[in-house]
């Protein structure tokens, strides 16, 4: 495999923007690149998760992802997301970045939600728990083209990787959201840990002030088997039950649990409320058949007009 550097990407990039009229380039609103955050103890797999906030086909493309420490020794295993399952790809890790050549024939590279790619690395046994540090795309070494070629114009939401205490509880996170009033929010729950899971429930509440109204629930599993009810008839709270026969629920790092919420009309700017997960009710099961002692991270929604 050939050893991809941050200058044969930014050369690549900079030769295929270059050929391309700019006017081309800025058709579209930016595809916002989000490096998830992720957490691994020492000596375990880290998964780093890139997903974009919006469809959009690509053709090609090449990623220069900065890791803040040399913190991950080896990697184990990358997966770029293609609907036609026609993407090829190219992936190197070095002292504190990994680099990815990626195409598909059809570009079908991103053209479904969810995430792009994942990468999965080994953390060094000797790092220290507690350590965070920065995950992040690098610009302008890395680019991105669409179906016709045309280079998508990109930003970066960067993520944090934290190093685990070997044992600790799973983090279950309520995630927090910004919504216009009278929009339709979506509220996630997420984990930051690889840890697929079997079963489990989850006693989502939110603030009637500012939700109306549960449209629809989803939960996700890598195999698209997930099983799952969610009973939305007390104001406040939902409450999801879910299993998948193949275990792959959450098995990717993210959200897994996708809650649509309308947002009542004529809110004022900046007003907050909370949303979390109530801990009694709430329990996650490994795909082992262990039930796992869990931190719960709760969030706000904040109203923004702008």
């Amino acid at each position: 495999m050939r050893r991809i550097t941050p200058a044969l990407l930014f050369s690549l990039a900079a030769a295929i923007v270059a050929a391309v009229p700019a006017s081309k380039a800025h058709a579209q609103n930016p595809l916002v690149l989000s490096v998830e955050d992720t957490e691994a103890a020492p000596g375990e797999t880290a998964i780093l998760v890139v997903k974009t906030y919006q469809p959009r086909p690509i053709s090609q493309g090449q990623l220069c992802i900065i890791i803040g420490e040399p913190t991950f020794t080896q990697l184990r295993r990358t997966v770029v997301r293609s609907t036609r399952r026609d993407a090829t790809f190219t992936a190197s890790l070095m002292t504190n970045e990994a680099a990815l050549a990626m195409s598909s024939p059809t570009s079908s590279i991103n053209e479904a939600d969810g995430p792009m790619l994942l990468m999965a690395f080994t953390v060094d046994p000797s790092a220290v728990p507690g350590t965070e540090f920065e995950l992040t795309v690098e610009l302008p070494a890395s680019f991105l083209t669409d179906e016709l070629g045309n280079p998508i114009e990109i930003d970066v939401k960067p993520g944090t990787f934290t190093v685990k205490q070997p044992g600790a509880p799973h983090t279950l996170e309520a995630d927090n959201e910004d919504a216009a009033a009278g929009s339709l929010a979506m509220l996630e729950v997420q984990t930051a840990e690889y840890q697929p899971l079997a079963s489990g429930q989850v006693d989502y509440r939110y603030d009637t002030r500012i939700v109306e109204s549960i449209e629809s629930v989803e939960v996700f599993s890598l195999r698209n088997d997930a099983i799952f009810t969610a009973d939305t008839s007390r104001a406040g709270q939902v409450l999801v039950t879910f299993s998948s026969p193949t275990r792959t629920i959450a098995k990717v790092p993210g959200e897994f649990i996708r809650i649509n919420a309308r947002i009542r009309r004529g809110l004022p700017d900046r007003m907050e409320g909370p949303i979390g997960i109530a801990a009694r009710d709430t329990f996650l099961i490994s795909n082992g058949g262990v039930r796992l002692p869990l931190v719960i991270d709760n969030g706000t929604i904040e109203i923004r007009n702008d």
